[in-house]
């Protein structure tokens, strides 16, 4: 594992300075920058280019054996073409004329550096997304897309649209601007998100082929963000943009992306999601940026990360398998948004705690490096489908950023899944409909959150991986509707008869209700589906089956109301009823605070993450194969268990599983 941190190069920089930092950070153990390529300090008048800060950092970074990821600003254009009123502020991309002078920027960046000893890899956009404006640039490729979207048949649109045109050229954004109407045609809604999807995918590529024109040996990724809500409507799509970069990265800062989760699921956020973007890049990930120091001003509430929160979040990103994690910031930008705020740093560059904890782990990553990277991803046996039709649609029925319907409930409902099976004990993964299709079916759950939309491949998919012993879990109303939003009655019987469960009845809950089985109850919520076939494992308070189990094959679990996207709020009475149900592995016996166990494979050992997430003391009991890393915050366990402190990690290596 790999820990660096972003060094913010704020526009009086000197070089001298710069390379104090760069001197800085490798004492602290960190062995990566990463770099914002400030279009505006690069070109600060128009033909004038100057990179001796940049340089200043490249240099150094080589002497002290750091390396370099510089983020691409192409978005980003300087201050001088007066069209943004910042560094970070993204222009009308869409623009072609503003859009060849980025990629021109693009191809003076990447020449100049392409062959520096220091380079590592290249992020294309930082966290990529852009909702692009209803225009004359926009238009004539809106209607390319929906022509290819709709295989060239205008009939094919106007049957799912209300209206009918004679042709796509007949588009206009005119006949658009009914979709904030609550009768509006939901095509047109989603189709627009698709759109923006495209755009956004169209000029990752346009970035990537540029970079690749000139640089053909190092990597290419991105760090999408706002991993915990439906950002398609912006465009960001990763399971699509890993298509176009060698990988991903994601943003993991819980000020700002945690927010939904509550406080006490701060550190296993970080974990989600690194989990999730490592589905979307399962060749290899990282968490490319995570808060190093306090917001007061820059985020939705103030915050700063202890010691112990900084310790455990690394260990988080660490036991999901992430390649490198890398810290925002170092040092602090002096001005704007930000100035003064999220920095490792104190002020007058003073060292500060955090700083000291992320050395300690740093030093102690070094001094076992040999088995680290032995290492491998850790083993999924619990799979969260992600279906982005869903993700659409649900953006579209939701109403508002809270409560049951919001315009996320579809992401909320896998990210309650993700915290379910994470707090029975499963290394969870994630696939997307693409994925399901084609991968081999593997692990002893495959969980359906509340699924609306399912591609006929996918229900095929699931019948094979059922048949090939994989359980199958599903809530909510699973293949009801097609992704434009209307009933799908052929896929709701298809699910049926796969999950042997007849819906009888869906009644809409205000008041809610409860799920009955002996001897637990948990609490039905938003709606309640009436269940019949298979074996009865619950019933709703009328007597009525609220879940229905299937044993055939690897077995199916169809859960009669929305346990997933409840269960952050609710976890405590569902747990014991999901676990009853699912019959989760256990590896450890812990009692007290909330210990989390993460198991990575390596080639000659494994290695075996203990950390306590919660705010009271555990203890958990050990098997004398393991040997402790010895780790400073963690005491040595005596007589076959430990004790951990709210907040503490402790690292074992032990026999390879077989």
């Amino acid at each position: 594992m790999i820990v660096g941190s972003q060094l913010f190069i704020n526009s009086d920089e000197s070089p001298e300075r710069i390379r104090s930092w760069v001197d800085g950070m490798a004492e602290a153990g960190l062995r990566r920058i990463r770099l914002f390529m400030v279009w505006d300090q690069i070109e600060a008048r128009e033909g004038q280019w100057t990179f001796e800060n940049y340089d200043a950092c490249f240099d150094q970074a080589q002497r002290v054996g750091l390396d370099v990821v510089p983020t691409l600003m192409a978005v980003a254009p300087p201050g001088w073409m007066g069209l943004t009123g910042g560094i970070q502020s993204i222009g009308p991309i869409e623009d072609p004329h503003l859009w060849a002078r980025g990629l021109r920027y693009v191809d003076i960046v990447v020449e100049r550096y392409h062959q520096h000893p220091a380079l590592h890899s290249w992020i294309l956009w930082n966290e990529p997304d852009y909702q692009p404006p209803k225009n004359d640039h926009t238009l004539p490729d809106f209607r390319r897309f929906m022509e290819e979207l709709y295989n060239g048949e205008v009939t094919a649109m106007n049957r799912h649209r209300y209206m009918d045109l004679d042709s796509f050229e007949a588009l206009s954004f005119s006949t658009e601007g009914r979709s904030e109407l609550a009768f509006s045609s939901h095509a047109e809604k989603v189709d627009w998100i698709r759109y923006c999807e495209h755009f956004l995918l169209n000029k990752l590529s346009d970035l990537a082929r540029r970079v690749r024109s000139i640089d053909t040996e190092h990597p290419i990724h991105l760090n999408p963000h706002n991993l915990g809500i439906c950002t398609l409507f912006a465009g960001q799509t990763p399971w699509r943009e890993n298509d176009i970069v060698d990988f991903l990265g994601c943003s993991a800062h819980p000020p700002w992306h945690s927010t939904r989760f509550g406080p006490e699921r701060l550190p296993h956020s970080i974990a989600f999601f690194s989990d999730l973007i490592r589905g979307a890049s399962p060749q290899c990930h990282w968490v490319s940026e995570l808060q190093g120091g306090m917001t007061l001003y820059s985020a939705d509430h103030s915050s700063c990360p202890t010691p112990a929160d900084l310790t455990l979040w690394l260990t988080e990103s660490l036991a999901s398998g992430a390649a490198c994690t890398l810290f925002w910031c170092f040092n602090a930008r002096n001005d704007g948004f930000e100035a003064g705020e999220w920095s490792l740093l104190g002020p007058f560059d003073r060292s500060t705690p955090r700083l000291e904890a992320v050395t300690r782990l740093c030093h102690f990553l070094k001094a076992e490096k040999d088995f680290f990277d032995q290492l491998c991803a850790p083993r999924v046996n619990a799979w969260i489908l992600v279906s982005e039709d869903t993700l659409r649609l649900a953006s579209v029925e939701g109403r508002g950023e809270l409560g049951l319907r919001n315009q996320h409930a579809a992401m909320d409902a896998v990210s309650g899944a993700y915290f379910a099976l994470s707090d029975l004990g499963y290394q969870v993964g994630f696939m997307d409909e693409r994925q399901l299709a084609t991968s081999h079916p593997s692990g002893d759950l495959l969980v359906l959150p509340n699924t609306m939309v399912l591609s006929s491949s996918s229900i095929d998919a699931l019948k094979r991986w059922n048949t090939e012993g994989v359980r199958l879990v599903a809530d909510g109303w699973t293949a009801a509707k097609d992704p434009w939003g209307k009933m799908n009655d052929q896929h709701l019987l298809n699910i049926e008869e796969l999950f042997a469960a007849e819906v009888h009845d869906i009644e809409g809950l205000s008041d809610g209700g409860t799920i009955l089985s002996e001897p637990h109850e948990a609490p039905a919520q938003w709606v309640r589906y009436s269940l019949a076939g298979g074996e009865p494992l619950a019933f709703h308070e009328d007597g009525r089956i609220a879940v229905v189990e299937n044993r055939s094959g690897g077995g199916t679990l169809r859960i009669g109301t929305h346990v997933f996207s409840t269960y952050l709020e609710h976890g405590d009475r569902w747990k014991d009823l999901l676990r009853k149900w699912l019959s989760p592995p256990r590896e450890l016996n812990c009692q007290g605070g909330e210990i989390a166990i993460k198991r990575l494979p390596g080639k000659k050992e494994d290695l075996v993450i203990l950390m306590n997430r919660g705010q009271e003391r555990g203890e958990a009991s050990l098997p004398s194969s393991f040997t402790s890393l010895g780790f400073a915050d963690a005491p040595d366990h005596v007589n076959g268990s430990i004790t951990l402190e709210p907040k503490a990690v402790a690292f074992f290596k032990t026999p390879c599983e077989e």
